[in-house]
């Protein structure tokens, strides 16, 4: 799958997905896991020339992955391989987070748990948003709340309290990040 396949069934409204290869594609799509991630995660215009994703240097817009992955999304199943997809990916990436990420700011200007909550809001609210637009939705499986439970999940096994300051201001961040794309 490259970006020429993507903006060939991007081009116009009117162009479909044929229903016989929705999954293909999706299934395909599962392969860029890391860029797709990358583009919806990560606010640059990776159509741009100058930027790229990592591992394949795919240069697509969020716009035209979004508008790519609807189409897949005519087909549920399709649109459920891309999600699930990326959403292990939030998984895996939130369960590199410690005990200490979750109960103290670090000092000075990176606080990468706080951009991590920024990152997995957007991605869960831009394909919030596209579960919106192709008529299906299901709260617990397209929400926020699945993603503040993976979080959930992961401050308890790493023995934070529910109730930690520090918890409660990356839950925020990461449903304000939702909200700002859903």
């Amino acid at each position: 799958m490259t970006e020429r396949v993507i903006k060939a069934y991007t081009e116009s409204e009117t162009t479909i997905v044929p229903e016989e290869i929705r999954q293909n594609l999706a299934n395909a799509l599962t392969h860029y896991t890391s860029d797709v991630s990358n583009i919806l995660q990560i606010t640059v215009d990776y159509s741009d020339p100058a930027f790229s994703t990592e591992p394949n240097d795919l240069s697509v817009s969020v716009v035209d992955l979004g508008d790519f992955i609807l189409k897949l999304g005519a087909d549920p199943d399709a649109f459920d391989i891309v999600y699930e997809s990326q959403f292990n990916h939030i998984t895996q990436q939130v369960g590199t987070l410690t005990h200490r990420d979750f109960t103290t700011a670090p000092a000075g200007n990176t606080d990468r748990p706080l951009g991590l909550m920024w990152q997995f809001g957007r991605a869960t609210g831009i394909l919030h948003k596209l579960t919106e637009r192709g008529s299906f939705e299901d709260p617990e499986k397209y929400g926020f709340s699945r993603l503040r439970s993976t979080i959930e999940e992961r401050a308890e096994n790493v023995g934070v309290s529910k109730k930690e300051a520090r918890l409660q201001n990356l839950y925020r961040a990461a449903e304000d990040s939702f909200l700002d794309w859903s």
